[in-house]
């Protein structure tokens, strides 16, 4: 115990804790400076998808991950219903911050996450229940149903997003199917139809798809000087 205590609290205090927060203090250093291209490309990894002004998501999402692990381990001693408490108000208050800062810079990206943070709040919220030995059946199973309907409502988005723009023409459908049961709603159907004919992918959504045909080629090479644009340092 003691040789574990000894290279344990170290570890967290350096990787754990340590490196996150110097990451954030360095980024927050250069928070009016992120639209340069050198500072971009070299913290790419951290601000890539968010806006600005919210620089510091990336580390929002490293404490609610760190925060679940510590919550389990040192709170291991107490009855299961104290962490599962203390772990379900940790997550709806960083989800009501992401509803209200919606951090990413693509819409869909944010419900994402809100699913994402509703569902695991559900299922911990949920378990507590049935710690409780003299709970009715009926409620179990009630409780099961909630909690699988509100799994299925975010990896339906989740498999939509992942897979929608697999090479395969069956992922593809599959991916549209999942997107449909999603409940995403008119709107993004309707950009999702705009985005799809303004870079000429009907075709490829469909099996269509003809890497010899000239205009694909073209779309090709503007999404790649596209992707890189602004991120890799310029020659003087």
């Amino acid at each position: 115990p003691g040789y574990a205590f000894g290279l344990g609290i170290p570890m967290i205090l350096c990787w754990v804790i340590g490196l996150p927060v110097a990451g954030f203090l360095i980024v927050r250093h250069y928070r009016n400076r992120l639209d340069e291209d050198m500072l971009v490309f070299r913290y790419r990894i951290l601000l890539q998808g968010y806006p600005r002004e919210a620089y510091y998501w990336e580390f929002v999402n490293v404490f609610r991950k760190v925060s679940i692990v510590m919550i389990n381990t040192f709170l291991g001693i107490y009855p299961p219903i104290y962490k599962t408490f203390v772990a379900t108000l940790t997550l709806a208050i960083i989800l009501r911050q992401q509803e209200q800062i919606q951090p990413y810079k693509i819409k869909i990206m944010n419900e994402v996450e809100f699913r994402e943070s509703t569902a695991s709040i559900v299922t911990l919220f949920g378990g507590m229940f049935f710690i409780l030995e003299d709970l009715p059946g009926v409620i179990k199973v009630l409780l099961v149903i909630v909690i699988f309907a509100c799994n299925l409502w975010f990896y339906s988005l989740w498999i939509h997003m992942f897979f929608k723009r697999s090479r395969f023409s069956s992922i593809r459908l599959l991916a549209l199917f999942f997107g449909k049961i999603s409940c995403l709603g008119k709107d993004y159907w309707t950009e999702e139809h705009k985005t799809l004919q303004s870079n000429h992918d009907m075709d490829f959504v469909f099996g269509k798809y003809d890497r010899k045909d000239t205009k694909y080629n073209k779309v090709e090479e503007e999404s790649k000087d596209q992707s890189f644009q602004g991120y890799a340092p310029q020659e003087n």
